[in-house]
């Protein structure tokens, strides 16, 4: 992470970031993607974006690449403030071309 000049910021829930307090964490639902159509678990898991105070979140579990290649075939992605890094950041998650559909101001981890 040094490497590539990202900041690593463990957050509580009374910190502020941008604005945002997570201490009540109220949402509303945008879209909801079962990624089940593979065999291997991680590919099963749920991807959830939402927007909390105008703020655009994905969460994206345990997915692959395979499954973020079949988010962007089906167009269901778009521009995100809040991005939690599949997989616990490994090398088989967050393609290059996945992250330039939705240009992730941060990361989370």
């Amino acid at each position: 992470m040094k490497d590539l000049k990202i900041i690593v910021q463990d957050v509580k829930p009374s910190d502020n970031i941008l604005g945002l307090s997570f201490d009540n964490l109220t949402y509303k639902i945008q879209d909801f993607i079962n990624s089940n159509s593979s065999k291997d678990e991680n590919n099963q898991s749920l991807v959830l974006s939402f927007v909390y105070q105008n703020q655009p979140f994905l969460l994206t579990g345990d997915t692959e690449k395979k499954v973020e290649q079949e988010l962007l075939k089906k167009n269901l992605l778009s521009e995100v403030n809040f991005l939690q890094v599949a997989h616990h950041g490994s090398k088989t998650s967050s393609s290059l071309s996945f992250l330039n559909k939705i240009k992730p101001k941060f990361l989370i981890l």
